[in-house]
């Protein structure tokens, strides 16, 4: 393959970054079109023309790879050359939304920080009209997605990234065995622990579908009459569900029909794309065990139900043995919201068919159906769903099947060598009307910087980050004359989460993702975080490097009414990957709304880093 050089977009033209030299990786390439469309995934007649989607459908298609190929991602901006923003929006300090960034959630972006698809922060994003060369190592097998990154075009700019094993092992066993696969991928870079085997494989893309256009919903949670989220019309699996079934839509697609061979063990992979919600989901009559959750292999363990926030991705091994004769529903539910469970019209069918795997993949199949209208919700047996939000899910039962050398070093690290605290607040900007609302981390809220803080670096405009880390940094860890968290290499860093609300409001979950790094959840606790009784604590027994955590909402059990601290996560990384890496609430609307920070990493060996080779595996 030849060595394609890497690109960053810059307002005057082209900025050469540098060079991957790529020799013996397989290139994977793929064209993502973005542009508006016409659609109505839910059968109700609602449609707009401002929906955007990619190359004509929602979701978009799968991008797929095997462990050590490199991926060649082509976005191209579909509005017409000189399409503006829309003014409102940009006077309410939500930045020109007819512009567009891909990020590909999970994806660490080792030697290739300008493809990690952050506005302003890695790149300059993509005009209309024009277009963006994504270029990334696929180096840790699982299951992950791509989404947009600008304003919340992430509604329906998503599709599923799959990463096949190089070496599929067999931890079918590993349940109950605590010496199991000891012999497993030795190193963070290769997949940990290997693939389960399976007979074949499903992707089910959760999301949301609203009934409102994206940018009247940019303008409502950036404006003055914003009271609360909006919560969506229907839940889309696969892009598929019927709203009403008693007034559907000609040419309905109906609810999506996955459809299996009896007797066959299938790997079905969960995609958390919604923009809000986090879901419950469920298979009737079906038990389903985890084997992957956001790139890591966890010992086999079985569940009812999955818990899928924003971002959030699993895999669960499902045998069909059940009666074949029968339509099995596949369900999902609303979980934590302010009214607590609330049904959703997320549904699927499971369907038992000898010929399911022949001659055609099954979303072609899935395709040919005759579309099924009459809600899953009728048949006789229910997935089974939780009835109320249940803390921590079973976080606390699930395990990795192998955890590298390094990463064992990083957890038996007790004191680490540097803390980031943040707490999650609100406020109001003082240049916008009376009313307005921002979320905030540290009273901090994050808009677009005026020049990509990247190309910055890369031009030698920007101050050094690493002797501000270690001369002008706040208690927290913030340094605020880059307005950003400056790490340094290799630096084992935890960054303590401080979940609260406002006055007269509840407590609410938050899931946080880190980009360029996975994670690991080491602890959390009641109320407000102290570091002199809970910086040694760590209460998570079997941490999972993931790179989406959930900070729940957990408050003291005998809080005061004006106690508004509603408990925190601890999450540990190694600053081992330097760059400018965002770090963010994965509920869009809140990180838009300014619950985002960066994290400026060993910016002082970025230039060299970002020349090295990719190495293929």
């Amino acid at each position: 393959m030849k060595s394609p050089i890497r690109l960053a977009l810059c307002w005057c033209g082209v900025f050469v970054v540098g060079v991957v030299s790529a020799a013996g990786c397989k290139e994977r390439s793929y064209d993502l079109h973005i542009g508006p469309a016409l659609i109505n995934p839910d059968c109700s007649n609602y449609t707009n023309p401002t929906t955007l989607v990619v190359n004509g459908q929602l979701p978009g298609p799968v991008l797929e790879a095997t462990q050590g190929d490199v991926l060649r991602v082509t976005v191209y901006n579909a509005f017409a050359r000189g399409t503006r923003g829309d003014p409102e929006i940009e006077a309410l300090d939500g930045g020109n939304t007819a512009v567009m960034t891909v990020h590909f959630h999970g994806i660490r972006q080792r030697h290739t920080n300008e493809n990690d698809g952050v506005p302003y922060v890695t790149q300059n994003p993509i005009e209309p009209g024009g277009q963006y060369v994504y270029e990334f190592l696929a180096d840790t097998a699982g299951t992950y997605f791509y989404h947009a990154h600008v304003g919340l075009q992430e509604a329906t700019v998503i599709g599923p990234i799959i990463i096949h094993d190089k070496k599929p092992l067999d931890v079918k066993n590993a349940k109950n065995d605590k010496n199991a696969k000891k012999d497993a991928v030795a190193t963070q870079d290769q997949a940990i622990g290997g693939c389960p085997h399976y007979d074949d494989e499903r992707v089910l893309m959760l999301s949301e579908w609203y009934h409102t256009p994206r940018r009247d919903m940019e303008r409502y949670v950036l404006g003055t009459t914003f009271t609360g989220l909006q919560f969506p019309s229907s839940i889309l699996i696969n892009g598929q569900t019927v709203l009403d079934t008693t007034n559907v839509a000609p040419h309905c697609p109906g609810f999506h029909v996955v459809r299996v061979v009896p007797g066959k063990t299938y790997r079905l992979r969960v995609i958390g794309a919604t923009l809000f919600m986090t879901l419950g989901f469920s298979i009737a009559d079906h038990q389903m065990t985890v084997i992957e959750a956001d790139g890591t292999y966890v010992k086999p363990y079985d569940v009812d139900y999955l818990e899928v926030a924003p971002g959030q991705r699993y895999s669960v091994l499902v045998t069909m043995d059940q009666d074949a004769s029968k339509t099995y529903a596949i369900g999902t539910e609303w979980m934590w919201t302010d009214a607590g469970i609330v049904a959703a019209n997320g549904w699927a069918q499971l369907v038992y068919d000898n010929h399911a795997d022949d001659h055609m993949d099954a979303k072609k199949q899935e395709k040919q159906d005759k579309a099924v209208v009459v809600s899953p919700s009728t048949l006789d047996a229910k997935p089974k769903l939780p009835s109320t939000d249940i803390l921590y899910w079973s976080w606390p039962q699930l395990a990795p099947v192998a955890v590298s050398k390094q990463d064992r070093k990083v957890l038996a690290q007790k004191t680490p060598d540097h803390t980031i605290t943040m707490e999650v607040g609100a406020t109001t900007l003082a240049d916008l009307p009376a009313g307005n609302f921002r979320y905030t981390l540290n009273g901090n809220v994050f808009m677009d910087p005026g020049q990509t803080l990247l190309l910055q670096m890369l031009r030698g405009s920007r101050a050094n980050a690493t002797s501000t880390a270690a001369t002008h940094l706040e208690s927290t860890g913030y340094a605020p004359a880059l307005g950003t968290y400056p790490l340094k290499y290799m630096d084992v860093v935890d960054i303590v989460i401080q979940n609260a609300r406002d006055t007269d409001e509840p407590c609410r979950a938050h899931p946080f993702h880190t980009h360029g790094h996975s994670h690991f959840w080491i602890s959390h606790g009641v109320g407000t975080y102290n570091p002199k009784t809970d910086s040694q604590v760590r209460n998570i027994p079997h941490p999972i490097l993931k790179d989406t955590t959930v900070m729940y909402p957990d408050p003291a059990p005998d809080a005061a009414d004006d106690d508004l601290a509603c408990g925190w996560i601890k999450l540990r990384i190694l600053a081992d990957n330097p760059g400018y890496w965002a770090f963010h609430c994965h509920i869009t609307p809140h990180m838009y709304m300014g619950m985002m920070a960066v994290l400026e990493e060993a910016t002082d060996r970025l230039p060299a880093y970002l020349k090295e080779s990719i190495k293929c595996h």
